[in-house]
């Protein structure tokens, strides 16, 4: 996610609450000189892992795997939220397709296309970071 601060972000800050810990990382860092001081936009990814001994070192060592990780959590929650959004979606229309509705022809066609355009969200490029989302006609 990209994200702003007026504070230069750390390559990886570790956050502890009790036996928990949440792991950012930020990277592509760019910073923009403003009349009220300097803007740092960069990219943030987390993950949540179990607190103990040594974790610093473990992050540190294995870099790449945990920022990776990270990336593939967010990805994971983007898609999930993405697939909540459309199953919503189709449940709004649920309604007309029940067996004693009646629609005509038209009507039906432009819903069972909407219908089919939300099932195929996953499979447009970008996703789940670029939805385009159909509107019903």
């Amino acid at each position: 996610m990209r994200v702003s601060s007026a504070t230069k972000p750390e390559s990886v800050k570790i956050i502890t609450v009790g036996d928990r810990a949440v792991i950012r990382f930020a990277e592509n860092v760019t910073e923009e000189k403003r009349e009220d001081g300097t803007l740092f936009a960069y990219d943030e990814y987390q993950i949540e892992t179990k607190n103990r001994t040594m974790l610093k070192i473990s992050i540190e060592k294995n870099f790449e795997d945990w920022l990776a990780r990270a990336k593939q959590a967010e990805t994971d929650l983007l898609a999930a939220q993405a697939r909540d959004k459309r199953n919503k979606m189709l449940e709004e229309t649920d309604f007309y397709f029940l067996s004693d509705r009646e629609l005509d022809s038209a009507k039906r066609s432009a819903l069972e296309a909407y219908r089919q355009a939300l099932r195929d969200l996953t499979k447009q490029k970008g996703f789940p970071y670029k939805v385009e989302w159909p509107e019903v006609v």
